[in-house]
C-alpha cells in the first residue's frame, strides 16, 4: 500500500489530504458486494431526518463489521494507516487540533468501516465533519464510474463568494482511496453521477 499526500506545500488553509494506492481487496469482501439481499437503506441509521434525506440514495451492508474485520486482518490495513498517521510530517495537526500528544491516541484506536452502495442518484451537499471526527478513510472496492467519488472544495470562496471551487477529485479504481484529516476547510462531498452503483468502504477516525 502506497500513501502519499495530495498537497505538496501545504499552508494552514490547505485540507490534509492523502491518496491511498495498491489496497488489495479480499475476494471475500468483493464477493460480498454482489449480494442482493445484504443492504439496507443506510439512512435508517440516523435519528436526524434532516440529515438522514441526504443519504436516501445510499445503502449499507448488513455485514459491514464482519467485512471490515476481513479487509483489516487481511494486510493490516488499519494498522498500516496509523502508523502513518503516527508518523507523517506532511501535515501539522496542530493547525487545527491544538493540543500536544494526538500522536498517543491514535496508536490505541482501529478503523472500522462501513460498507456502502451509492446509488446513481447519490449526491451530497458541501459540507465540513463534525469535531467527534479526526479523520476519515474510503475505499473504492471495485472499479467505480469515474463520473463518482470524493471531491473537495475551496472553503474560502464557498464562504466569501458562494462559489464551489473545486480544488481536487478523488480516485474512483478499485483499490484506491483516500484519507484525510478534519479540519475547518475540509469542505467536501461524495457523489455519483454515473450510470451504475458506486462500492466504497469509509471509515471515521475518533480520537475518543
Amino acid at each position: 500500500m502506497k500513501i502519499t499526500p495530495v498537497f505538496k506545500n501545504p499552508d494552514q488553509h490547505t485540507i490534509p489530504i492523502w491518496l491511498i494506492e495498491d489496497v488489495e481487496i479480499p475476494n471475500s469482501v468483493t464477493q460480498a458486494l454482489n449480494e442482493p439481499n445484504s443492504w439496507s437503506p443506510y439512512s435508517k441509521i440516523f435519528k436526524d431526518e434532516e440529515y438522514a434525506k441526504g443519504h436516501n440514495d445510499r445503502l449499507l451492508h448488513r455485514n459491514s463489521k464482519f467485512l471490515s474485520d476481513k479487509l483489516n486482518n487481511a494486510y493490516g490495513l488499519d494498522k498500516s494507516i496509523i502508523k502513518h498517521l503516527s508518523k507523517q510530517k506532511d501535515y501539522n495537526y496542530n493547525a487545527t487540533w491544538p493540543w500536544e500528544g494526538v500522536e498517543p491516541y491514535l496508536d490505541k484506536i482501529g478503523i472500522s468501516y462501513g460498507m456502502v452502495k451509492d446509488g446513481v442518484n447519490y449526491r451530497q451537499l458541501p459540507h465540513v465533519d463534525n469535531f467527534f471526527v479526526f479523520g476519515t478513510v474510503l475505499l473504492n472496492l471495485k472499479d467505480n464510474h469515474p463520473d463518482s467519488g470524493r471531491v473537495y472544495y475551496d472553503y474560502r470562496d464557498w464562504i466569501l463568494k458562494g462559489k464551489a471551487t473545486r480544488v481536487y477529485k478523488g480516485p474512483y479504481k478499485k483499490g484506491t482511496g483516500l484519507l484525510h484529516i478534519n479540519t475547518p476547510c475540509n469542505l467536501h462531498e461524495g457523489w455519483n453521477e454515473g450510470d451504475f452503483d458506486r462500492y466504497v468502504a469509509f471509515g471515521n477516525i475518533c480520537l475518543i
